[in-house]
């Protein structure tokens, strides 16, 4: 058998640039699926945070207001939407503010309505952050509650 050692080194050159020419398509396919995931995750933590903060600021501007209702000065409506408002100028920052609605009956109700990812034609998600408290007097709120 006479085998020329350069054919050898060109064969293997050969399977080489094969192999290497194979993983570019491969990385070339999975890529984009990484990135896409990746940038999902991201989406998915915006909306978490964007509803916890949310949920945090009705919560709050719904007992602020539900506490204001008693007093002979104030109307809980009207400070249960100035903190809503407020709470919106501090840290907010999704593309668009949110809607906020606040009801007083029975009880001080704060609402928020915004649309997270309003850039991407598929990725966009409704979210509606609610609290609402009854009408409260403070200081028997907490003798009931201690």
């Amino acid at each position: 058998m006479n085998v020329k050692p350069q054919r050898i080194h060109n064969d293997r050159a050969k399977q080489m640039a094969i192999k290497k020419g194979s993983f570019t398509v491969e990385a070339s396919l999975i890529i984009p699926l990484v990135l896409m995931a990746v940038i999902g995750v991201l989406l998915l933590f915006f909306y978490v945070h964007t509803r916890s903060y949310l949920t945090a600021a009705a919560a709050e501007a719904a007992l602020l207001g539900a506490m204001e209702e008693n007093r002979l000065t104030g109307s809980g409506e009207s400070k249960a939407g100035e903190r809503a408002g407020m709470r919106l100028r501090d840290g907010f920052f999704t593309g668009s503010l949110p809607e906020v609605s606040v009801t007083c009956g029975e009880e001080i109700a704060v609402a928020y309505h915004v649309t997270i990812g309003e850039g991407f034609r598929y990725a966009s998600w409704e979210l509606e952050a609610k609290a609402a408290f009854p009408l409260i007097v403070p200081a028997i709120y907490v003798w009931r509650n201690s």
